[in-house]
């Protein structure tokens, strides 16, 4: 197995399972990344080998982002053949031969680029300062106004996601109208409390965004100003919050795009108010286990509440490559008419 792995490089496959290895003294190896809870790798009995196997169906479809924890240091697959991601160099991304990279998530150099402007913006709801990033589209005039994207944790989708690039690419290709995202930056220690609707800061936080934020964007920028033009986005936690606000206020936002919404337990859904058609594009992994009831209660509620939903599912875990791959259909999906 060993010299199968020096060859073709790991992790090795065999029908629908996958097998990691790593060789040298350790107390414990694991594998983490878009496994959750991560796969522990046993040491084979007289040697320094230590292995995992994973069952994945639909192993074609996946898209596994991972690195090794030996002991307390993380460590690059020594033994495989595939490039780093390039905004995390030591993970590396595994993809089965039925994945289709989309090539809008990378930058291009021979396309018109938006301009990135940082706000910081003191919030008494809050009680801080936080800091968002507007992306304006190659072109920007106040003369007419642009559909917007309001997003969670601006520190995932600018940095690892590349956000502006890919905004870039979809709108050179005249694959999306030209729009503004903006994106705010989340309090690490905080998201939980701000962006789960039971937090103690829900309420603090929809404040911050409805009332503070929301007015402070329409009066600086050319952006539209009703339903129609404003749509929802996060990942994770932020993924719940964009839901359920949106869900909150149909009259205020059309809809929005939930990346793996990191919800544990199931929330009760805002009552359902007739007439204002609203669109939801969830995405989630089969690998994300801990979140799998939640998730599919959140899609339930939302086509329950007469919403049209599109959720998307293939083996992946809680991880930015997937949301990366994911967000190019969402996008377009969202902003059909360009």
């Amino acid at each position: 197995m060993l010299n199968l792995a020096a060859s073709r490089g790991t992790p090795v496959i065999e029908g629908d399972t996958l097998t990691f290895l790593w060789q040298g003294k350790a107390r414990q190896v694991q594998v983490i990344g878009s496994f959750v809870p991560a796969l522990e790798m046993r040491a084979v009995d007289g040697t320094d080998l230590w292995v995992a196997r994973k069952q994945i169906p639909d192993l074609g479809h996946a898209t596994l982002s991972y690195l090794l924890q030996v002991d307390d240091q993380l460590v690059r697959d020594p033994l495989s053949h595939w490039d780093p991601e390039e905004t995390q160099p030591k993970q590396l991304t595994w993809r089965g031969n039925q994945v289709v990279v989309p090539p809008e998530i990378r930058p291009k150099s021979d396309v018109p680029h938006g301009t990135v402007q940082e706000l910081n913006l003191e919030s008494a709801s809050l009680g801080d300062t936080r800091k968002v990033t507007v992306y304006l589209p190659p072109g920007y005039s106040s003369r007419q106004r642009y559909p917007v994207i309001y997003a969670t944790d601006a520190q995932i989708f600018i940095g690892r996601m590349q956000l502006p690039a890919m905004l870039d690419n979809l709108i050179a290709e005249k694959r999306l109208p030209p729009l503004v995202a903006v994106c705010i930056d989340s309090n690490y220690e905080q998201r939980q409390a701000e962006y789960l609707p039971d937090g103690d800061r829900w309420d603090d936080y929809g404040s911050f965004f409805l009332d503070e934020l929301l007015p402070q964007i329409e009066r600086q920028f050319s952006v539209a100003g009703d339903r129609e033009g404003r749509v929802l986005m996060g990942l994770s936690n932020g993924a719940a919050w964009s839901a359920y606000t949106a869900a909150e206020h149909p009259d205020r936002f059309r809809g929005a795009i939930s990346l793996s919404a990191g919800l544990t337990r199931p929330e009760a859904m805002p009552a359902a108010k007739p007439g204002l058609h609203q669109q939801f594009y969830v995405v989630r992994g089969s690998l994300e286990e801990g979140f799998a009831d939640a998730q599919q209660y959140l899609v339930k509620s939302l086509t329950d509440m007469g919403a049209q939903v599109k959720a998307v599912e293939r083996p992946a875990g809680h991880e930015p490559v997937y949301w990366s791959e994911e967000l190019v259909p969402a996008l377009q999906w969202i902003f059909p008419d360009h």
